[in-house]
């Protein structure tokens, strides 16, 4: 029983602390990266334009996908301790659960 906690923990950090997208070398991670900030930024255009509720949803669905991709890019370039990025990382995401969460509770009730 022992063991199948410790393999859940391991999955578990794995999956917190790895990179929102992001997977292979460096040079794919950028570029997966930018194109990822691009595409997000051009599905929340049109959402600034209208109030349409279909476009909400679409704000409220692309918007945190949006916001832990910059994070993550500005953590990833100006924290240079691995374990305090980490952490960074984890906080952040849990904050845009927050953020998530109060969305749906202002818009969608």
């Amino acid at each position: 029983m022992k063991q199948d906690f410790s393999n859940f923990k391991i999955k578990l950090q794995s999956y917190l602390f790895k990179p929102l997208f992001l997977s292979g070398n460096q040079s794919g991670k950028a570029s997966t990266h930018w194109h990822i900030q691009r595409l997000t930024a051009i599905l929340l255009f049109p959402t600034i334009l209208s109030l349409n509720p279909s476009l909400i949803l679409l704000l409220i669905a692309v918007l945190p996908l949006h916001i832990q991709a910059g994070i993550s890019e500005i953590l990833d370039d100006y924290v240079h301790n691995e374990v305090t990025r980490m952490v960074s990382i984890l906080l952040a995401r849990l904050f845009i659960l927050k953020i998530i969460k109060y969305t749906f509770i202002l818009f969608l009730v």
